[in-house]
């Protein structure tokens, strides 16, 4: 008589290879979750770092190569020329002015024609807060730089007219702005709008060209600063010792202190909404600007000559990089003194440069 062979798995074994299955499940699944979830952080921040990269480089490199005309005529619209005509000659009405008169009204005058050269504005509406400290949202930034975006099957223009807008986005409920960039090769062109006299050739001469730099944009606040010395009230005051006053402001160009001046400082804070818009990310930047005027006059501190230091070697910065002998630092933003020997001389140049406009945080 035949056996019957009964061999196989009993109920307890069966049970403890299915509990033994899903804990092996359950850790490939945790560990796949965990995988999908580094690799989207992953992909995010790639994408949040092109876009900051992007971003820092281009307004970086837009003002570090700002400037401010030296010999160029004043800026005026279309309709201030017009209006213009009709106004009488005003060198006829200053004829009866004292020469120290005459001195002040052209430097009113200067600075009146500078003031569109490098100007901000702000929106006051609401109060921000950046790592505790109290920020404007900037508005508008508008500037003349040498920085000009290629664009292909155009010539390159030697300097032109740049306005960064902040766009809100209505669609959201949510602070969100997009960083827009324009660009004309006409910088009497202040307001980015096509002329009123001829539209068409307007157009043709001197396009507008519009890039988008960034879309989910929390904020963006730009702090300006520069050293200058303060106005002497006094006669007694010239032979005194003069510390250079430092100025920041958020809105730059409207005051009397800031307007027609280039500012020597940019402090940048940009906050960046991720994609899924629950988290923005803060990116400082520090960006200096080419410094204008007499570099020997920063050194002294706004000395006289003959109080101890060594008087002016005609050694000169000028923001103005079409000037004769004008050599700008390209990833600094200062313009290098001319006339010096040997790269010895103009890296030392600069560091004392960098000394005086950063008091405490030489090298």
């Amino acid at each position: 008589m035949l056996k019957r062979n009964n061999s196989g798995f009993t109920l307890i074994e069966t049970m403890l290879a299915l509990t033994l299955s899903s804990f092996i499940m359950f850790a490939l699944t945790g560990a796949y979750r965990t995988l999908v979830t580094y690799i989207g952080r992953a992909q995010d921040m790639s994408r949040m770092n092109q876009r900051v990269a992007l971003v820092t480089q281009i307004i970086e490199r837009d003002l570090s190569c700002a400037l401010m005309p030296q010999l160029h005529p004043e800026i005026e619209s279309d309709k201030e020329k017009a209006a213009k005509g009709d106004k009488p000659d005003p060198e006829k009405k200053d004829a009866a002015l004292s020469d120290e008169e005459k001195k002040k009204k052209k430097e009113e005058k200067r600075r009146d024609d500078r003031k569109k050269y490098f100007f901000t504005e702000i929106d006051d509406a609401e109060l921000h807060k950046v790592k505790g400290q109290r920020v404007e949202l900037l508005k508008t930034c508008n500037f003349i730089t040498t920085s000009a975006l290629e664009v292909y099957g155009e010539s390159l223009a030697r300097w032109v007219r740049v306005r960064y807008e902040l766009v809100p986005n209505k669609k959201v409920k949510i602070p969100e702005f997009t960083l827009v960039r324009k660009q004309t090769t006409d910088i009497h062109n202040v307001k980015m709008k096509i002329s009123d006299v001829d539209p068409t050739a307007a157009s043709k001469a001197h396009p507008i060209t519009v890039h988008e730099i960034a879309r989910g944009v929390k904020g963006l606040y730009i702090e300006f600063s520069m050293k200058k010395e303060p106005e002497k009230k006094d006669e007694k005051d010239k032979d005194k010792k003069v510390e250079l006053e430092e100025i920041k402001a958020f809105s730059w160009g409207e005051s009397k202190k800031t307007v027609g001046e280039l500012p020597q400082r940019a402090h940048v804070y940009i906050e960046l909404w991720n994609e899924a818009r629950d988290r923005a990310d803060l990116i400082e930047l520090e960006i200096l600007l080419p410094i204008e005027g007499d570099i020997e006059k920063l050194l002294e501190g706004g000395k006289k000559e003959g109080d101890g230091k060594p008087a002016s070697t005609g050694k000169t910065g000028t923001a103005n990089p079409s000037a004769p002998g004008a050599a700008p630092g390209r990833h600094t933003g200062k313009s290098l003194p001319t006339g010096t020997s040997g790269h010895a001389d103009v890296d030392e140049q600069a560091r004392k440069v960098e000394e005086a406009v950063n008091p405490g945080q030489g090298s």
